[in-house]
C-alpha cells in the first residue's frame, strides 16, 4: 500500500513510491495513497485494482474519467483535516476582530500602536461556501462564538450546525448578510472561478473573505481589486491559484491580508484520523466488498 512520501516515516512497513512500478501497482487490490503512474496501472489489462484510498481530502488531481471507466472505488480522507482547518478559520477571524494581524507587524518594528476598531465575533454572521465536513465543523465552532451561520451548497439542503442554507444560485444573497465569507469549496468544473467580482461586490464593505478551499475557485485579480478599492475589508488566504505564491505577488504586501502557505490542512492528528477511517472502510470491504464512507462521487468530483 504506497503512501505519500512525507508520511512514510510515520507509517509502519511503508515503502517508498520510487520502489514501485506500474506492474507492481496493477497487482494490488487496494491502493492507499497516490502514485504518478496509478491511472496507467488502473487501465492495464488484467489490473486487479478495485479500490483506491486517497491520503488527501481533495481529489482534484484524480483522473475521474479513468476511474469511472474502470469501475474503481475511490475513497478520500474527507473530514480528517476538518478540525484543524476549522480552527485555523476561527484564528483568522479572531485576528481580524482583535487587530492581531496589525499588532504583530507593528510589534516586529517595536511600535506601540492603538489601531482602534477592536471587535468580537459575538453576534456576527458567517457565510460558509461548502457544507461538507470542513464547513460543518467551521459552523460548529462559530456557533460556540455566538455567531449566526449560513451555508451555501449545490441544492440548498439543510446541514448540521447551520442556521440556514441556500443553494449556489442564491450565493450572493447569502454573502450579502455575512461579516465573514468562508470558502471551503472543492475544485470542480462548477466551482472554478465561482468567487469573482460579482461575489465581492455583493459583500459588505466591512466583511472579510477567507479561503481554505481551493485557490482556483477564486479569481485573484478580482479579489485584489475588491480589497484595494475598499469593497471588502480584507482577506485571509491559505490557498492560491498559483502555489507557491510568487514573492512578487501584491497579496504579500497588503496590510489587511493574511497569507499562509497552504498549511491549514496540516495537523499532528491528521495521519491517525486517515488511518482510522481507512481501517473502518477496510473492515467494511472485507465483510461486504464495499467501503462505507467518504466515497468519492466520480461524476461530481467530491
Amino acid at each position: 500500500m504506497p503512501v505519500q512520501d512525507d508520511e512514510n516515516a510515520r507509517t509502519p512497513r511503508a515503502v517508498s513510491s520510487v520502489q514501485l512500478d506500474v506492474n507492481d501497482l496493477a497487482h494490488c487490490d487496494i491502493i492507499f495513497g497516490w502514485h504518478p503512474h496509478l491511472a496507467q496501472a488502473v487501465a492495464m489489462p488484467g489490473s486487479q485494482i478495485c479500490w483506491i484510498q486517497l491520503f488527501s481530502a481533495g481529489a482534484d488531481y484524480v483522473p475521474l474519467d479513468c476511474m469511472r471507466h474502470n469501475n474503481i472505488i475511490v475513497t478520500t480522507a474527507s473530514g480528517a483535516n476538518a478540525p484543524n482547518i476549522a480552527q485555523q478559520v476561527l484564528a483568522y477571524m479572531l485576528m481580524f476582530e482583535r487587530r492581531l494581524h496589525l499588532h504583530v507587524r507593528e510589534a516586529q518594528l517595536g511600535l506601540w500602536t492603538h489601531w482602534g476598531g477592536w471587535g468580537e465575533l459575538t453576534g456576527k454572521t458567517v457565510c460558509v461556501l461548502g457544507t461538507g465536513e470542513i464547513g460543518t465543523e467551521t459552523a460548529r465552532l462559530c456557533h460556540a462564538m455566538s455567531m449566526t451561520t449560513i451555508g451555501v451548497n449545490r441544492s440548498g439542503h439543510s446541514s448540521e450546525n447551520f442556521d440556514s442554507c441556500l443553494d449556489l444560485t442564491h450565493m450572493r444573497e447569502a454573502i450579502a448578510q455575512a461579516d465573514y465569507v468562508v470558502n471551503a469549496l472543492p475544485l470542480t468544473a462548477d466551482t472554478a472561478d465561482c468567487v469573482n467580482a460579482q461575489v465581492f461586490q455583493a459583500m459588505k464593505s466591512s466583511a472579510y473573505y477567507i479561503n481554505v478551499g481551493r485557490g482556483k475557485t477564486t479569481v485573484s485579480r478580482d479579489l485584489v481589486s475588491a480589497i484595494q478599492s475598499g469593497n471588502i475589508a480584507g482577506a485571509a488566504l491559505d490557498v492560491f491559484d498559483t502555489e507557491p505564491l510568487p514573492h512578487s505577488d501584491i497579496l504579500w504586501t497588503l496590510p489587511n491580508v493574511i497569507c499562509t502557505p497552504h498549511t491549514a490542512g496540516y495537523s499532528d492528528m491528521y495521519t491517525q484520523r486517515v488511518l482510522n477511517s481507512f481501517l473502518d472502510n477496510l473492515n467494511s470491504f472485507a465483510c461486504d466488498g464495499q467501503p462505507k464512507k467518504h466515497i468519492l462521487n466520480l461524476n461530481a468530483g467530491y
